[in-house]
């Protein structure tokens, strides 16, 4: 995956986590998972909230 890769080339390397908030197909639970994981790594940089909601016209 594109992780392993810059984890390869880059072991220093932090991450900026950006969440797409017009995309509700993923469980918070598991996202939640996700974000921990890194955080708990010291991987995590930041996280960007793109906060954008789909209407339908």
């Amino acid at each position: 995956t594109q992780i392993n890769m810059v984890k390869t080339h880059y072991p220093q390397a932090k991450m900026c986590i950006w969440v797409c908030g017009e995309y509700n197909n993923f469980k918070e639970t598991d996202f939640d998972k996700q974000i921990e994981h890194f955080a708990k790594q010291g991987k995590l940089d930041s996280i960007i909230v793109d906060d954008i909601i789909k209407h339908k016209i």
